[in-house]
């Protein structure tokens, strides 16, 4: 049942894959064979963490980690450390302090010899926790290590490689390196389309993170091609998060297209959308700003909410890294409209991103795009 769970997941079916999972938990609990009941547990918490329900997945993994060390189960204790590391840095926005405790996964990952998969999912998430604490130079070195593990250990063509690449793209967003962001996030997603199949959930995350890049690097007819169907494939695999953030690269391409009209549509889609699980400062800041854009394309006055952008982004400052003063608050804003790749696919962080999580959330994603694997 642990095996087709996990042909569930890597399938981006992930509702079906936690209704098989939950009997085989229950009996795992029921018998308390610890072994057995770690590795369910660290099923259900990458299941989770692709959906986008970052506490459940972070509660799950980390009682999967414990459980895992007490019955000496070091390849799920390593690997459950390894996706927590990304669902706290790219789904809770604790960068930071999942850095300081980035160590005890990195010495699990190494009593565990021969497992170069498992170093690079180490790797790779470990890159995106350090993009979100602003420390680009240390994750492009843990990325690029990733990259060549999975290469040389699973081949050119693997989705590991694909969530990898999504997640440099990511890094390059960051970086404002637009056209390379533009054109990394190409080869992830022909590769996720490749392997993975071209509805697979990962490749609508990526697309977006490509679509985003080019609309921020001057292409806003060829963004808004990507955008419109990477929010095809979000409303065939029912993705729920991260769609506000297409909803906000699609308003400002059709702003850059002189239509203020579908423009207005796109943002009060966004708008609902993000009233709908609550909002948060930074993406309230970020739909101020939209809607300042608008008006002033519109030929009218911003009004209160435009006016109130630059206080809201203060207000935003939090959702930064601790070790980010140099980052600007429009830096800052930037983030929210790319994916990684989870640590073994997309999620989405302010939106998605990559775990090497196997997850690209927003912002996800790829798991290895704001991805894990």
């Amino acid at each position: 049942m642990l095996a087709r769970t996990k042909a569930h997941e890597d399938a981006g079916q992930y509702a079906q894959g936690l209704t098989v999972l939950a009997p085989v938990l229950a009996d795992a609990e029921l018998t308390a064979y610890k072994p057995l009941h770690a590795e369910a547990l660290l099923r259900r918490g990458s299941l989770e963490m692709n959906t986008g329900d970052a506490n459940a997945a972070h509660a799950d993994l980390e009682q999967a980690a414990r459980v895992a060390i007490t019955a000496g189960h070091d390849t799920v204790a390593a690997q459950s450390l390894s996706r927590d590391l990304f669902v706290r840095a790219a789904l809770l926005h604790a960068a930071a302090a999942a850095l300081e405790d980035a160590g005890m996964a990195q010495a699990m990952v190494e009593r565990v010899p021969g497992e170069q998969p498992l170093r690079a999912e180490f790797l790779n998430n470990l890159g995106v926790a350090q993009i979100d604490a602003g420390k680009y130079a240390q994750a492009l070195e843990s990325l690029s290590a990733s990259l060549a593990i999975k290469q040389d250990a699973l081949g050119e063509d693997h989705p590991e490689v694909a969530y990898t690449l999504a997640n440099i793209g990511y890094l390059k967003m960051a970086e404002y390196r637009y056209e390379e962001a533009a054109a990394t996030s190409e080869r992830a997603l022909t590769l996720t389309q490749r392997s993975l199949g071209p509805t697979h959930p990962t490749a609508g995350v990526i697309e977006y993170t490509l679509g985003s890049a080019l609309r921020k690097s001057g292409k806003p007819s060829l963004a808004r091609q990507r955008l419109e169907h990477a929010l095809e494939l979000f409303a065939a695999n029912s993705t729920q998060g991260g769609r506000e953030y297409v909803h906000f690269d699609l308003g400002f391409s059709a702003l850059a297209l002189h239509d203020p009209m579908q423009a207005a549509q796109h943002f009060a889609t966004a708008a609902a959308l993000t009233a709908a699980r609550g909002g948060d400062k930074l993406t309230e800041a970020y739909l101020h700003e939209a809607y300042g854009d608008l008006a002033q394309a519109q030929g009218t006055s911003p009004g209160p909410a435009a006016s109130t952008v630059s206080r809201w982004r203060c207000a935003a400052k939090p959702w930064a890294p601790s070790t980010s003063t140099s980052r600007t608050p429009a830096c800052a804003t930037a983030r929210c409209c790319c994916a990684r790749v989870r640590p073994t696919r997309p999620s989405w962080s302010c939106a998605p991103r990559w775990r090497s999580a196997r997850r690209p959330s927003p912002p996800a994603a790829p798991r290895s795009p704001r991805t894990s694997s």
